[in-house]
């Protein structure tokens, strides 16, 4: 890929760090231009990643407990 070409596909952490970034509040148009990837698919891959982060990101496993006698 040549300097300045953009890929045809991104990488999913380079998506997430994109998102990330208008998550913690840094303006769609500047993130959308800096990057160069349209604001509509930007807000796009925003909403799959809050809602994969509401359904299955945000799980935590507790330790297990062995307690005695089982």
């Amino acid at each position: 890929m040549e300097s300045g070409e953009l890929p045809e596909r991104w990488s999913a952490s380079r998506k997430t760090e994109l998102v990330l970034r208008l998550v913690h509040g840094e303006a769609l148009d500047a993130v959308s231009r800096e990057s160069q990837v349209p604001a509509h698919e930007l807000e796009s891959w925003k909403r799959v990643f809050l809602k994969q982060g509401k359904t299955r990101g945000l799980r935590i496993q507790r330790p297990r407990i062995d307690r005695p006698g089982r």
